[in-house]
């Protein structure tokens, strides 16, 4: 005779309810986890995609270029017309050049920068890396940053909200001709920006300006740049950055040397009169 005994029917009820249990917490944990991960996923790509531009900007802005760093405008020399002929002759090159305003010193032209609005600024820059060996470019480019609206055809994107746009020309940058931006490729740098602002530093002041035309010499050198980006997020959520850029030209006082060479040739002829005076003076 058989002694063994098996289960009863609520003991395999029971097992098979606490099986139902566990399995069903395996379940979500691993559905929580999946959306987690999902979640996460997205936050990193926002937030890698904020970190990419605010580089890329950073790069961008470092390298802006002027001889203003470190001479100064060419001035006209009106007490030699011959020298005053040759300043005008040479300056008319510049009375209808969108892309630079004078040149330098050494002869170099100074470049344009130019604030359309709060939310568009065009500037020169040493930011140039050619991508192919013997490629035609120099280090130099123009560089527009612009919030534009999103494509029409964007779903994803929010309706209240823009594009924050970067375009590069590095081709004939010397060229005097407008810059002709909408035949020019655009980088989206973020989405589902509310507003992008560029404000500039005035050392004289000590403050920051919202135009370049209450800073000194502000359209043609860079002291140092404010960006203020809001961005919305998916819950209506509002991120606001800043971040300060200082481009890596050293800031310090040029010499005016026209300055310097009016008091050389001031103390040379006092010099020389002081001569002629000891010479006439040994004379008699």
């Amino acid at each position: 005779m058989n002694n063994q005994k098996g289960f009863t029917l609520i003991e395999v009820l029971i097992s098979i309810t606490l099986l139902a249990f566990i399995m069903l917490g395996i379940m979500t944990t691993s559905e929580n986890s999946i959306q987690t991960k999902d979640r996460v996923t997205k936050e990193d790509n926002k937030l890698l995609q904020v970190e990419t531009a605010l580089n890329r900007m950073q790069w961008d802005f470092e390298h802006a270029y002027s001889p203003l760093y470190f001479s100064i405008p060419m001035q006209a020399n009106t007490q030699d017309e011959a020298s005053l002929e040759n300043y005008n002759r040479f300056m008319q090159k510049y009375q209808n050049n969108d892309r630079f305003s004078s040149v330098s010193y050494e002869s170099l032209p100074i470049p344009q920068n130019k604030l359309d609005s709060k939310e568009t600024f065009t500037f020169f820059t040493l930011a140039n890396r050619r991508k192919f060996r013997d490629q035609r470019q120099s280090s130099f480019a123009w560089i527009r940053y612009d919030l534009t609206a999103p494509d029409s055809d964007d779903v994803k994107s929010l309706s209240d909200t823009k594009y924050l746009t970067r375009q590069f020309l590095a081709d004939d940058v010397f060229n005097s001709d407008r810059i002709d931006w909408d035949k020019v490729k655009k980088q989206v740098l973020l989405k589902n920006v509310e507003a992008f602002q560029i404000q500039f530093w005035d050392y004289k002041t000590k403050k920051w300006k919202d135009s370049l035309r209450e800073i000194k010499d502000g359209e043609n050198i860079i002291n140092a740049v404010k960006l203020t980006i809001q961005i919305k997020e998916t819950n209506d959520y509002t991120k606001i950055l800043e971040k300060i850029i200082r481009p890596l030209f050293p800031k310090f006082q040029s010499e005016d040397y026209y300055k310097l060479m009016n008091k050389k040739e001031s103390e040379f002829l006092s010099g020389a009169n002081a001569n002629t005076g000891d010479q006439f003076n040994e004379f008699q």
